[in-house]
């Protein structure tokens, strides 16, 4: 090239090009966009907490499972379940449910013949302390049933176990071990439970009376506690 070429080009400006690498959005995209983050985040939280409650949920049963192995560990458990008809029921007699194998208490207990030659049917409302739910059960007079030999111990209550007040640890009052307990789910045992729970001073002890009674399955028979009662009484 020429020298006087060379002098043009060298005043020439250089040219720049900018590319933006996303395209600006409209408000409306906007929008969507952070609802559909915030749903998102909604969804996630919700998933969270069903997990949690589920570990919740698993060290509950664990923590009563390994109550339970100590148990049986120590003692054989057959002389817990007598045979008895469905004839010699009784209301508040203690019957194990026929699908769960849980030992529930008889309520609404009703006979009625079938005929002349036929067996009377009882049908009775079975309700059970340990899961807080009840069965509507129906046999003839002469099926044979399972009654659960079942006792109460006392307790002296020391502190809650979970965030749910669910499982207490309490101390046997007669043999000093430590176990933790669940409360029982049924209304009309919790209420007064957390109530005595919630009015106990320094000054006093909480007495907890505790449910104990065999669980049937095919495999092996449990036993199984839960609190269905509370007393204040002062310190000595």
């Amino acid at each position: 090239l020429s020298l006087p070429k060379l002098q043009k080009l060298s005043t020439l400006k250089p040219t720049f090009f900018h590319f933006n690498s996303m395209p600006k959005l409209n408000p409306k995209s906007k929008l969507l966009k952070k609802k559909k983050k915030k749903n998102g985040n909604k969804q996630k939280k919700a998933k969270n907490a069903k997990v949690s409650q589920q570990e919740k949920q698993k060290e509950i049963e664990i923590i009563e499972e390994k109550e339970i192995e100590q148990e049986e560990e120590e003692q054989d458990l057959d002389h817990l379940l007598e045979p008895i008809t469905a004839h010699d029921l009784k209301n508040n007699s203690w019957c194990i449910d026929d699908k769960s194998g849980y030992p529930g208490q008889v309520t609404s207990l009703k006979k009625s013949k079938t005929g002349k030659h036929g067996h009377a049917k009882i049908t009775y409302k079975l309700v059970m302390p340990y899961t807080g739910k009840s069965s509507n059960p129906m046999h003839p007079a002469t099926d044979q049933l399972m009654k659960p030999v079942m006792t109460k111990q006392d307790y002296i209550f020391i502190k809650f176990e979970d965030k749910d007040e669910q499982l207490v640890q309490c101390k046997n009052n007669e043999t000093g071990k430590i176990s933790t307990i669940r409360i029982s789910p049924l209304p009309k045992y919790a209420e007064k439970i957390m109530g005595s729970i919630n009015k106990k001073k320094d000054t006093e002890t909480l007495i907890l009376s505790v449910l104990v009674g065999p669980k049937h399955s095919s495999k092996k028979i449990e036993l199984i506690q839960c609190i269905v009662g509370a007393k204040l009484v002062n310190k000595a």
